[in-house]
């Protein structure tokens, strides 16, 4: 039994989603109950200080980019494909930002075009087409920003998994305009 107030307690909660970004996360406060179901007493507000999160790394070697046109100054689609080892449930929606080198100019990407598959797959399991109103962006700074894992394997058929592939995402850009020059500043995803 813990004593008048004076002993501590500790309360362990396993198998939460951290936050997607590093911030401060309010709203969280505790109740007890006593045996009948009445509050015993309450905590006020508290925040989680989630500001020291750090996103795990993908290793270079985890990351295809290949390119429709390989040629200089020519208009290409890029497909970027990568795998990740931090374990992602499929249906928690996730977020991927990439941003492009500064030497590759993605102004005039079209939205409306953008697809992805392995876990930017829809709940039926179809290829997703983004819609422009689906794309976070910042093409003065070289980024796009997609959502994904909105996909339950459990119970579907052969057919609707086609597209699906654990810890892969793929996305296709297209209308972007490659490099004048072979050397190129590195990706970041």
């Amino acid at each position: 039994m813990v004593g008048a107030g004076t002993d501590p307690v500790e309360i362990v909660c396993s198998y939460w989603t951290n936050p997607i970004t590093p911030s401060i996360v309010s709203g969280f406060n505790i109740r007890t109950y006593d045996s009948d179901g009445n509050i015993y007493d309450k905590s006020s507000s508290f925040d989680l200080d989630a500001t020291g999160l750090e996103s795990a790394t993908i290793a270079d070697e985890d990351i295809a980019i290949s390119l429709s046109v390989p040629a200089v100054d020519e208009v290409s689609s890029y497909t970027i494909s990568f795998t990740v080892d931090t374990p992602i449930e499929t249906t928690g929606e996730c977020f991927v930002k990439i941003t492009f080198p500064e030497e590759i100019d993605v102004s005039g990407v079209i939205l409306e075009n953008i697809q992805g598959s392995g876990l930017f797959i829809d709940e039926t399991g179809s290829i997703i087409t983004y819609d422009a109103d689906d794309i976070v962006s910042n093409l003065d700074e070289n980024w796009l920003m997609v959502h994904g894992c909105e996909f339950n394997p459990m119970d579907k058929t052969t057919d609707e998994l086609v597209n699906f592939v654990k810890d892969q995402f793929t996305i296709t850009y297209t209308n972007i305009v490659n490099p004048s020059s072979r050397s190129v500043s590195p990706f970041k995803i």
